[in-house]
């Protein structure tokens, strides 16, 4: 590659290295978002006291109140749940999937940002093929396409003054 496609390249993926590290902390930050707002709501309803339930006999009876749906296994597999229990399940689910879905969407951002690195290797590889298929090699390749031809011209005729003026 060119000096200036290097350089171009160089800067998209440093550019996309940055960008996916942005995009993976704001998806982070939404996922916990979400979590803290489950767990606000879990500690707003383990807050309000639990009405006080007797037996027969007149006895209160001790009442489990399960306010996190983590804590609780229904046995029924299309259980859902209703109310508050399912407004903390919704958020606690939309954070994991969030969450898995992190390492996708960095990657679709990092990838955007490396297409001119790939496009530059292509058209390098591209110059190689053709520069075998005409019998020029690299170097004269190299030489023909950079930047400033007249001034490598220029160079290189004076250095073969210089080296046929040595005796």
């Amino acid at each position: 590659m060119l000096a200036k496609e290097k350089r171009r390249a160089a800067w998209s993926l440093a550019i996309g290295i940055v960008a996916a590290g942005c995009a993976a902390a704001w998806i982070e930050w939404q996922a916990h978002d979400l979590e803290n707002q489950a767990r606000v709501l879990v500690a707003k309803y383990e807050a309000v006291p639990l009405p006080v339930s007797r037996n027969a006999k007149g006895e209160t009876e001790k009442v489990e109140k399960i306010c996190d749906p983590a804590d609780f296994t229904p046995a029924d597999p299309s259980f859902q749940f209703t109310g508050d229990l399912k407004e903390i399940a919704d958020k606690r689910e939309s954070a994991k999937t969030i969450r898995e879905t992190t390492a996708f969407w960095t990657g679709v951002i990092f990838g955007v940002f490396g297409i001119p690195l790939v496009w530059y290797f292509l058209l390098d590889r591209i110059r190689e093929i053709s520069g075998a298929i005409s019998g020029r090699d690299q170097q004269t390749l190299n030489r023909s396409t950079t930047a400033g031809c007249r001034r490598h011209r220029r160079l290189a005729r004076c250095r073969q003054r210089r080296v046929a003026s040595i005796p």
